[in-house]
């Protein structure tokens, strides 16, 4: 099955005809039966065509031809409806307008169309001087003879307005095909004339037509209710059950709000169909559990598309998204890259969409409809198909998936941002009923995202904001997590029953009765002062929290380079401060750090190493089964590294996989495993076969797993490869001790489960050697040396993986076999430059770049592919046991560049490519450095510059060139060929990794010299 299958969508349907022909055919077999109820009074289809037909006849006089423009500025209401079939039947296309808009905007939309004729009421005809203006509820015109068919199925019905990017309403004309496809050729919803369709929408939105003309087209009747009937659960059950509605559109916004609030109100419904916006996963589960509706539809589409594209019929509860579907009949969808080549399944493209539903254009602008409307290429001579702007995938059984909107991608902090990605993560929080992000942009143009969420059930919402963070800061980087969150008690709506973005702009939490205790003493208004303008929000009080305002662990960093700068501060240690913010996290305890600093006072709460690398004194380990590994448990799959260790062992190996993931359930663990892949552009092949996710978590006691599933997991596994951490280089020890020091302790535990002995090969890096000697004094360190003394790491991060290390050493030497794999700085790709941007490496390009400045230092440029460090560990992982008496069952591998490179060759190629960098001293460079930072602190090194600065912890060894240098025997004499693998950091890597960086948005090309006409391989390099 491939793309030609899955658009094999044709099916009869009378596609030259119009629609009040086909209506005026549907009301001649059914004349006596009600077709519309609303405002007390029920027309049958011979009153309400008798009805249509008399202001027909008086449009006709007033000179209304086949697609002439008719302005219809009246409410969801019965008489619309009666105005859409008059217009329709004297052969104009009606143009639907929200009578509450101000006067002055309904005058320009109606000016763009060049309208002459109106269809309105007596107390909504003021804003609009049209030429001829005909009542709804005026005198009944006289009768006469209506003039046959005059329109045509090409010629447009109805000109509808959405919203445009640049802010200026696009008229969309869709021809009379485009409605009748979808009221008799779609099989979303299958209408009859035993049904009762509530109309929910107004005539302004798309979806009217799919209620109007799917009820009209097929004998149902169509009830219109009052407005305040629809947000209220209460009374749109009793409409539903008085009326015996049958059929029910809801936009998503009134969806979740009805259904979270009332499940169980649809399951007397044949066909509850919404769509409009992302359904929220927990509130389809919540009405599934309560008793669906006969027929459950997310259906999608474009206004372009005449209103449906795809439909997706929910069957079983869905675990993390709802897809949008499949194609509906007559209609076409592409999911296409950048060069409008076809996607393959599961990779993420642009999706188009064709067929029967395409609109003619946008009225008045042939620049935007030529951009938007183009050739079909696959199905060739007229037809044509509509670039939706939307981002999707396909499944492999022909599924579509929605991803989000390429126009709701913004950039933060140089970062590339999906915003309904943040929001998809955001709304599967458990106790989230419905989200919203956002991106707020302050006075000095630095942006941030901020987000909204509404709690299922009332609570504290301090602390529901406090706890939504931290499980956005679990599945997302840290660019990607909110700085905000407003908790709410709704979101705002707007007519289309959008969530309206413009009013929730507005809205924020509740103003405070005004500071408890405001904050006392120089310091604490310094720090005060220096939170509101990094976190961008007040800071009323002494008990304030750094967290709880939203702030973050590289926004410590830049509080603090923010502080330093203040006078009298400029002395203080960096590293010390940063480790101060992030252990005394509230306003006055902070202040008290800060005091005591100055005063050379300050406490620092220090490791005790020798405590912490303990191991269990009863913990023994068995025999090791000698026959092949079948199963193998791996931890990280959803990092970077992990991905791309997940699909090497896919490729080249037999094992199946464990893969322990942070989840609610297996399916939304295999989820995000799916979605880590796709983002690295790795293909996920196999996925659904090989790879069971176990939803646990290595900062909880035994995994987070029950005995039972504990047992499973430890029966099943025959070797372990821990390659998860909690990667944080501002956070202090005790911060990451739980994840990076406990996980450890539980998966040794698992490793001796049983009395089986399971091999286990252990992620670290070379961090972990910053304790020892190293140039100009020291030599290299050799990988079976033992572990330096840690005192001089003065890491977080590096210190706990020194403990990790120190307790699998231990470990080995009571029998289990440990492999640990150091890798050096884990970069991009080789094959196209894929690059993890959130490491301190990126962060020294793209200030070098973008700033123009490079300190005068060796820094070493040993830079590792992500594939060739997956494919060093797998090799090794798969190789023969290379443990020897001489060092038991203990062995290390240093992952490094054998053939590494220094900091000049990366100022070169930036300068090839067009970025005019100088080269200054270190102490100037660092300088500047602080000053630009202090000025910006969304800057590249904000969130590492105080880090830089201590010249012998992990960084400040890095950037002096003091760093040692690891030896690489060990891998070379277990593994030559994978070491031959690793391709030198020269120009050829560098310049793939600046274009990749480019590319994505990462590096700027506006930074680069407008001399810059060729390629560096064009130029030679």
């Amino acid at each position: 099955m491939g793309l030609k299958e899955w658009n094999d969508t044709a099916r009869p349907y009378p596609r030259d005809a119009v629609l009040p022909e086909l209506f005026d055919a549907q009301a001649a077999r059914t004349p006596d039966a009600p077709a519309l109820t609303g405002g007390g009074r029920t027309l049958t289809y011979r009153e309400l065509a008798d009805r249509a037909d008399a202001l027909a006849r008086a449009l006709r006089r007033q000179g209304v031809r086949a697609g002439t423009p008719v302005a219809l500025p009246v409410e969801r209401s019965a008489e619309a409806v009666v105005g859409i079939w008059a217009v329709l039947k004297a052969g104009g296309a009606y143009v639907p307008l929200n009578p509450e808009d101000p006067a002055a905007r309904l005058r320009e939309l109606a000016g763009r169309l060049g309208v002459e004729h109106v269809v309105t009421r007596a107390d909504r005809r003021s804003p609009l001087d049209a030429r001829h203006v005909l009542l709804l509820d005026g005198p009944v015109p006289e009768a006469g003879p209506l003039p046959p068919k005059v329109a045509s199925a090409t010629d447009p019905a109805y000109v509808i307005f959405t919203s445009g990017s640049t802010g200026v309403p696009k008229a969309v004309a869709e021809p009379h095909r485009g409605p009748v496809r979808l009221a008799t050729g779609t099989d979303c919803a299958a209408f009859g004339q035993d049904d009762v369709v509530l109309a929910t929408a107004n005539p302004t939105f798309d979806v009217s037509c799919f209620e109007i003309f799917g009820a009209h087209l097929n004998g149902s009747h169509l009830v219109v209710p009052e407005p305040e009937s629809l947000l209220s659960p209460p009374d749109l059950a009793r409409e539903l059950r008085e009326r015996g509605a049958t059929v029910l559109w809801l936009s998503a916004g009134l969806f979740h709000q009805l259904g979270f609030a009332a499940p169980g109100m649809f399951a007397s419904l044949r066909y509850l169909v919404a769509g409009g916006d992302v359904l929220n996963p927990g509130c389809v589960r919540g009405i599934m559990a309560a008793g669906p509706p006969g027929h459950l539809v997310n259906a999608y589409g474009p206004t372009e598309n005449g209103t449906f594209s795809t439909a997706h019929e929910v069957t079983e509860p869905p675990s993390r998204s709802v897809p949008i579907g499949r194609p509906v009949a007559n209609s076409t969808c592409y999911v296409l890259r950048e060069d409008g080549s076809p996607c393959e399944p599961e990779e993420e493209g642009e999706l188009y969409v064709g067929g029967d539903g395409v609109a003619l254009g946008y009225v008045g602008d042939e620049e935007r409809t030529a951009e938007r409307f183009l050739p079909d290429p696959f199905l060739g001579g007229r037809a044509r198909m509509y670039r939706t702007g939307d981002r999707a995938s396909w499944r492999p059984d022909g599924v579509l998936e929605f991803l989000g909107r390429l126009d709701r991608q913004v950039k933060v902090s140089g970062h590339r941002v999906e915003i309904g990605e943040v929001e998809a993560e955001l709304a599967a929080h458990p106790g989230v009923r419905e989200a919203a992000v956002a991106v707020r942009e302050s006075g000095r143009g630095d942006r941030a995202l901020v987000a909204w969420a509404v709690p299922r059930r009332r609570e504290d919402r301090r602390s529901f904001a406090r706890r939504v963070r931290a499980f956005l800061r679990d599945r997302l980087p840290g660019f990607m997590v909110p700085g905000r969150v407003t908790v709410t008690d709704e979101l705002p709506l707007n007519s289309s029953g959008k969530v309206d973005t413009r009013a929730l702009a507005g809205t924020g939490d509740e103003p405070s009765a005004g500071p408890a205790d405001p904050p006392r003493g120089e310091d604490e208004r310094r720090v005060a002062e220096v939170w509101a303008t990094v976190l961008g929000t007040p800071v009323e009080s002494r008990a304030d929290d750094f967290f709880e305002l939203g702030g973050t662990s590289l926004q410590a960093v830049q509080i603090v380079t923010a502080l330093r700068a203040r006078p009298g501060m400029s002395g203080l240690p960096g590293s010390a401060l940063v480790r101060a913010l992030l252990d005394s996290t509230s306003l006055e305890a902070f202040a008290k750090r800060v005091t005591a600093l100055r005063g050379g006072l300050d406490d620092e709460r220090t490791v005790d190493f020798a405590r912490e690398s303990r191991l269990d004194p009863g913990l023994r380990f068995g025999p090791v089964d000698p026959s092949p590994p079948r199963e193998i448990l791996v931890t990280g799959a959803t990092g970077f590294l992990g991905a791309f260790l997940v699909r090497r062992l896919l490729d080249v190996t037999d094992l199946r996989l464990s893969c322990l993931v942070r989840a609610a359930d297996g399916d939304d663990g295999l989820h995000r495993i799916g979605a880590a892949l796709r983002g690295y552009g790795l293909a996920t092949a196999d996925l659904g076969t090989r790879v069971t996710a176990v939803p646990g978590d290595l900062a909880l006691p035994g995994l987070g797993l029950g005995p039972a599933e504990l047992d499973r997991l430890a029966g099943r596994t025959d070797v372990i490869l821990h390659a998860a951490a909690r990667v944080n280089f501002v956070y202090p020890y005790a911060r990451l001790r739980d994840v990076n020091v406990g996980g450890v302790r539980s998966l040794i535990r698992l490793a001796a489960h049983g009395g089986r002995t399971r091999p286990f090969h252990h992620v670290s890096t070379v961090d972990v050697l910053a304790a020892a000697d190293g140039p100009p004094g020291g030599g290299r360190v050799r990988e079976d040396d033992p572990l330096p003394r840690p005192e001089r790491l003065r890491q977080g991060y590096a210190e706990t993986k020194w403990v990790a290390e120190a307790i699998l050493r231990e470990a080995a030497g009571r029998g289990l076999p440990v492999t640990v794999h150091r890798p050096y700085e884990i970069t991009g790709s080789r094959d196209r430059g894929v690059w993890n941007t959130g490491t301190m490496m990126a962060a020294v390009i793209r200030a070098v770049a973008e700033t123009g400045l490079a300190p005068d230092v060796p820094l070493r440029l040993d830079l590792v592919p992500v594939d060739y460090v997956a494919e060093a560990v797998v090799a090794l992982l798969t190789a023969p046991p290379a443990h020897d008496s001489a060092h038991g069952a203990h062995r290390v591998y240093h992952l490094a560049n054998p053939r590494a490179a220094a900091l000049p060759l990366l100022v070169e190629r930036l300068r090839r490519h067009g970025y005019p960098v100088r080269v200054i001293s270190r102490d100037d460079w660092m300088k500047e450095m602080e000053r630009r930072c202090a000025a910006d602190p969304a800057a590249p090194l904000a969130g590492y510059l105080a880090l830089l600065g201590e010249e012998e912890a992990v960084y400040g060894r890095q950037l002096t060139g003091t760093f040692p240098e690891p030896d690489l025997t060990n891998l070379a004499e277990a593994a030559p060929h994978v070491q031959d693998a690793c391709p030198p950091v020269d120009a050829g890597l560098l310049d793939l990794y600046i274009g990749w960086l480019r590319e994505t948005g990462y590096l700027n090309y506006s930074t680069a010299s407008s001399r810059e006409t060729h390629s560096p391989r064009d130029q030679g390099g």
